[in-house]
């Protein structure tokens, strides 16, 4: 092992852990919130990187870290899910139409193939206590 990578690896983990503590990293409740946070560990970082910048090894280090952050904000703002709210409003919008509905008929395709091969997903609220 590399004489300072102790050191570094130790001051780096305290910075980080200097930000979680100092933002309350447990009242995390929302995407805002997580971004919120992470905005405010890459000012400790670059505070970091401003303190310690004849030493490279370690900005090298704190770089890295602010890639990852870079990665976890996009992962954040981003919806990896299908838009299961443009179909919630499409049946909203259906039983405005027709408030005698007792059901919807859904077909979701994620692939295209004749014919198509598709499961059946039976969800019955009606059922539920």
């Amino acid at each position: 092992m590399h004489p300072n990578k102790q050191p570094l690896n130790k001051m780096l983990e305290t910075v980080i852990e200097e930000a979680f503590v100092s933002e309350g990293f447990s009242q995390i409740n929302a995407p805002n919130d997580i971004m919120y946070h992470l905005e405010e560990m890459k000012k400790e970082i670059y505070i970091s990187q401003t303190i310690y910048n004849k030493d490279q090894n370690f900005t090298r280090i704190l770089d890295w870290h602010l890639e990852k952050i870079s990665i976890i904000e996009n992962l954040t703002s981003s919806d990896p899910r299908f838009e299961w709210k443009e179909i919630q409003n499409e049946m909203d919008r259906l039983f405005k139409v027709d408030p005698e509905l007792t059901g919807y008929n859904i077909q979701f395709d994620f692939k295209g193939t004749e014919p198509p091969n598709r499961a059946l997903i039976k969800v019955n609220l009606f059922n539920k206590k």
